[in-house]
């Protein structure tokens, strides 16, 4: 029976080891992110996460425009806690609302919105580091300079398993007040699996 690894960090980090220089994301102006890069990336953005207090399950909120940077924010955030992405939105008492609704343990967030985000961070003892591309690296490369106030206490570290959650996705409202649905990791496989195998997607 095929292994099935705990985390989507865990998978990216094994084909880095068989696939070095394999493009893993390319970006819209061509520039690429090798699994090797990638696998690189989340482990330090992982253990910034870490160094906080995150642990598998806390949820991080990325409040952070679609694109490379919010990708490998996710994919970090959802291997050592729980991926909490929300977008870039204009309206912060959208984001306060979330606060109150989550036990957010840390937050990243488009540079734009560090300085208004930052305050309610700071009231809630919430680390919060904002997300600034670096045009001159290879494409989602960004480094975590967490501000506020002095890391939390976290649980002893451990790994994450195939059951913790791994990504909350916030439901559009459209109807009625949004919903928050937790996936573990294993419905995040699972997932993962059937997009492949929908777009009959290959090596390369």
């Amino acid at each position: 029976m095929q292994r099935i690894p705990a985390t989507v960090g865990d998978w990216i980090a094994e084909v880095a080891s068989a696939r070095t220089e394999a493009p893993a994301i390319i970006g819209i102006d061509g520039r690429l992110l090798s699994y090797a890069d990638l696998s690189d990336r989340l482990r330090l953005a992982g253990g910034a996460l870490r160094d906080v207090g995150v642990r598998p399950g806390d949820p991080v909120m990325i409040a952070t425009p679609d694109g490379p940077d919010t990708l490998v924010a996710i994919l970090a955030a959802s291997s050592v806690g729980a991926a909490f992405p929300v977008g870039a939105r204009e309206q912060i008492d959208k984001y306060i609302g979330l606060l109150d609704e989550i036990d957010v343990k840390a937050i990243l967030c488009a540079d734009r919105l560090h300085d208004r985000l930052a305050g309610e961070a700071g009231r809630r003892n919430i680390p919060i580091a904002p997300i600034v591309a670096d045009a001159n690296q290879p494409v989602g490369s960004f480094r975590l300079d967490f501000q506020g106030p002095p890391a939390r206490q976290g649980g002893p570290v451990r790994r994450a398993t195939l059951a913790d959650t791994a990504i909350l996705i916030a439901t559009s409202g459209t109807t009625a007040r949004s919903k928050i649905v937790a996936s573990s990791h294993a419905s995040l496989f699972a997932s993962i699996a059937h997009c492949a195998e929908w777009l009959a997607l290959g090596e390369g």
